[in-house]
């Protein structure tokens, strides 16, 4: 196997612990051989691109979950295990001359769980044709270009962070509009100052609830917008607002309801905390659940940086989910989830 000169320098910067070239044993079975007993790893597939010949073996082949991620590499030459505060420098240099993800975190294994355990795989096998990293989000220019609408209020996520989240979305989705029910937000002169139109539309100007539901509804309309994300928007909607946007209306949560099975047995001892990003159908309780992005409590990163990342991953995948056509709502209720091309 040959690599190339940035990876040669990574090995040799001594922030390196492990050099896991994939092999005969698969993804799983290569990383066993490296990993120590007390250790575990939990890896996101949807961090890269899984190639479509394994979402065929999965279809026509009738090979299992398992027998894929313990036979073959699906896509992954060989894996780094480097040191979380050096990651995304080795990263970034990585990339300068091939393909290279940041596509799982290390932790004390729980002797409940498996030591490796992959996420969102049979998800991956689906969506096929397209990858989410960490912090670029690479996929085909799509025929249409969703324009996503945020709402938001004195309560809203930083706006920066929202606005970034859709602008490495490329030429999926384009932030098109920023609502908030109150004046003196501050995201507003950011969202304005980069040239993001913007509107106010407080409900205490109106006589009544569907009145201010149908001005909501009208000014989406005007500048065309095709997705919603209600980033902390703090009202509830009346059947009105979540008929007429029924399937487009994103709704972010910084909390995990129901926490995945996967999920619960990631560490012994330690919290796990994430965002779970649902479509929003009634105007008040959470709907299907698009996606959950989880965090596991780690001393040396700051809680709130954690969930900062986390969350921003959160709304990029969501959003590419949707906006690409991976994922739609259908007249059940229910997900519905569509291959690649």
């Amino acid at each position: 196997m040959e690599f190339s000169l940035p990876f040669l320098r990574a090995l040799q910067s001594g922030n390196i612990s492990a050099c896991v070239p994939i092999t005969e044993g698969g993804l799983v079975g290569s990383i066993l051989h490296y990993l120590p007993e007390n250790m575990g790893l939990i890896i996101d597939a949807l961090c890269w691109k899984v190639p479509a010949i394994f979402s065929w073996l999965y279809n026509e082949g009738e090979l299992s979950e398992q027998e894929l991620v313990y036979n073959f590499n699906l896509g992954i030459g060989a894996m780094l295990i480097a040191r979380k505060n050096a990651a995304q420098k080795i990263l970034a240099e990585i990339q300068y001359s091939e393909e290279a993800w940041i596509i799982g975190s290390i932790l004390q294994h729980n002797a409940d769980s498996p030591r490796v355990q992959v996420r969102h795989f049979l998800e991956t096998l689906k969506l096929n044709n397209f990858q989410l990293m960490k912090n670029v989000i690479l996929h085909k220019v799509p025929a249409k270009i969703s324009q996503v609408a945020v709402l938001i209020s004195t309560t809203a996520p930083k706006m920066k962070l929202v606005m970034d989240t859709i602008i490495q979305l490329g030429g999926c989705a384009r932030l098109s509009l920023i609502i908030s029910n109150k004046s003196a937000v501050e995201e507003l002169k950011k969202a304005a100052g980069a040239g993001i139109p913007t509107r106010v539309i407080d409900y205490k100007m109106f006589g009544c609830h569907s009145e201010f539901e149908s001005t909501l509804c009208r000014v989406l309309d005007e500048f065309s917008i095709d997705l919603v994300c209600l980033a902390g928007f703090g009202r509830t909607f009346l059947e009105q607002f979540p008929v007429r946007w029924k399937g487009k209306i994103l709704k972010l949560y910084s909390s995990l309801f129901p926490l995945m099975k996967t999920d619960k047995s990631l560490v012994m001892g330690a919290k796990v905390h994430g965002f779970t990003v649902c479509f929003m159908t009634d105007g008040s309780s959470p709907g299907p659940i698009i996606l959950q992005e989880t965090t596991v409590e780690d001393p040396e990163v700051p809680m709130d940086e954690q969930m900062e990342e986390a969350e921003q991953r959160a709304v990029a995948k969501a959003l590419h989910l949707v906006a690409s056509g991976s994922i739609t709502l259908g007249s059940d209720g229910c997900i519905s989830w569509k291959s690649g091309d």
